[in-house]
């Protein structure tokens, strides 16, 4: 019988999701499974405590095979770090004697093309991430994923049991099928202190201290700005790096923005707020986003909040795109927008079609087809003129 695969899904807010595994058995590379009569008794004991504790661990190397979803940049790891080689694997493998090996890496759009593409072919990871409710279903009905509530029962830590038990309506309901956990939603797990990055040794040179209210820190940065530690000439110093998108969206938050300073003032943008009358409104045009907007004004001294921050080079590019600059031999880029239900047969030729076109010099992007096809296409034409090939279960019907 083919072994069940555990699988992780954020579903409650029907995006992407990252994965969790849960601690029951695993391939064991290189070494067969202790046999009763085989092992000491100190052995056994520490098979039973790795499967079913969260921090036990076992005797021998387990391995287990992941989709591996990535990030930009190589999510910025050291270069001689690989995904399967780097600090967190290898204290995983310190402390649990545990061990990746990605059968698949790709990034958001390229990641959900290999899943559909792993369900279709049958051919499932242990591990992978997976995006909605449909495709859980799915998995479960065709018997393809393990029920993991004993594994979050006998395997979780109380802190992971905290964060679930946190919410007001369980999180995870949106993973129970039929009264069995199918999966693990991801949470919030990274609720934490938010940092403010400012520049030590600029700091020494204007004899200035460390910062312990948000007034003071402004403060530094009108130094920074005004007196030039850097000597970089009046008026070219950035005093606070910030990105271009001051603030992230329900709740999430990137490197850089600025979360922390709206949130002083109870301001949430970009988010719906629950008030206490019962109604809800949009956080983004409420009077308190105005009174953060005049605290982020005294870093620069302008009406536009963006006005003397970092925006990076890549923002600066899509500007000038905006008023006609043409990157000089850009290839051309072309999106393949894949119909989901399409055969694992009929992705794997889309794929090689994708890999034959890059070979010609196109930019190709695969991805999923969505509901909403003409805002997806709104979407990825922003930036840069898109062409679009069209790939349907049915290619017939859809002439």
């Amino acid at each position: 019988m083919r072994r069940k695969r555990w699988l992780a899904a954020i579903l409650a807010a029907g995006t992407a999701c990252t994965a969790l595994f849960g601690c029951g058995s695993r391939q064991i590379v290189g070494t067969e499974m202790a046999r009763p009569g085989e092992s000491s008794e100190k052995e056994l004991q520490a098979w039973e405590e790795a499967k079913n504790t969260p921090y036990g661990k076992y005797p021998e190397l387990i391995t287990y095979t992941l989709g591996k979803m990535t990030g930009g940049n190589r999510s910025n790891m050291p270069e001689r770090d690989t995904y399967e080689d780097n600090v967190y694997t290898r204290y995983l493998r310190e402390c649990l004697n545990i061990q990746n090996k990605d059968v698949f890496e790709a990034m958001e759009d390229q990641y959900t093309v290999n899943v559909d593409m792993a369900i279709a072919s049958g051919e499932l990871p242990d591990v992978m991430v997976i995006e909605d409710r449909e495709t859980l279903i799915r998995l479960a009905e065709g018997g393809m994923i393990a029920d993991l509530s004993e594994a979050l029962e006998n395997c979780a830590s109380d802190g992971i049991k905290a964060m679930y038990d946190s919410y007001e309506v369980s999180a995870l309901d949106s993973a129970m099928i039929d009264g069995r956990l199918m999966a693990l939603p991801e949470p919030s797990f990274v609720d934490g202190p938010n940092l403010l990055w400012l520049r030590r040794d600029w700091m020494d040179e204007l004899g200035l201290e460390a910062p312990d209210t948000m007034e003071e820190a402004v403060e530094i940065v009108r130094a920074f700005v005004e007196q030039d530690p850097g000597n970089n000439g009046e008026g070219n110093t950035i005093g606070l790096v910030c990105h271009s998108d001051l603030t992230g969206e329900t709740g999430y938050r990137y490197e850089f923005q600025l979360n922390t300073l709206f949130a002083s003032y109870s301001a949430f943008p970009k988010q719906w707020i629950l008030q206490e009358d019962g109604t809800v409104v949009y956080g983004s045009v409420q009077p308190q986003v105005k009174e953060a907007l005049a605290e982020v004004r005294k870093f620069t001294g302008k009406d536009v909040p963006a006005c003397g921050f970092s925006i990076g080079f890549e923002r600066i590019i899509l500007l000038m795109m905006e008023n006609g600059f043409q990157i000089p031999g850009q290839p051309k880029k072309i999106a393949y927008l894949i119909e989901k239900g399409v055969s694992g047969d009929r992705l794997c030729e889309v794929i090689a079609q994708a890999q034959e076109a890059r070979k010609n010099g196109d930019q190709i992007l695969v991805a999923r087809m969505n509901k909403n096809k003409k805002f997806q296409k709104e979407q990825l034409t922003k930036e840069v003129d898109t062409d679009f090939v069209e790939f349907y279960k049915n290619p017939i019907e859809k002439q």
